[in-house]
């Protein structure tokens, strides 16, 4: 018995540093913002957001979403000028919207389109998460 836990010990110290090891140190998630102003917001915008410098292996986006609008309007990513990936309604009124989303590029653009807006202010905020 004294033998099988001078075994296991040893193994489960390894096993345990070795998960702290990965998750501290080899795997910290990159959270870098891209922040856009749609100005002015009854008119159509594309804009092209990218990671920063340095984010590797981009895993997933977080798009956050702030401001009013006197009208509706739609939000949509795309890789490229292609089908949106996501599209997202923006209803007449106060927006704030926060949602993660799989991403695996280092780029995206953002397409606004207004459909009856009149007046407003919206703020978008975007994080690529990466591992490195």
């Amino acid at each position: 018995m004294k033998i099988k836990n001078a075994v296991l010990f040893p193994l489960l110290v390894l096993a345990i540093g070795g998960l702290l090891w990965f998750f501290l140190i080899r795997f910290p998630v990159m959270r870098k913002e891209s922040k856009l102003e749609i100005v002015p917001v009854t008119s159509p915008m594309v804009q092209w957001i990218h990671a920063k410098e340095g984010q590797k292996r981009v895993y997933a986006m977080r798009i956050q979403v702030d401001g009013k609008l006197d009208g509706n309007a739609d939000l949509s990513l795309r890789l490229n000028d292609s089908i949106p990936y996501l599209t997202r309604a923006l209803n007449s009124g106060e927006i704030s919207m926060d949602f993660p989303i799989d991403w695996y590029f280092d780029s995206c653009q953002i397409y606004y389109k207004p459909i009856d807006v009149k007046s407003g202010d919206l703020k978008i905020t975007c994080q690529f998460l990466s591992v490195e």
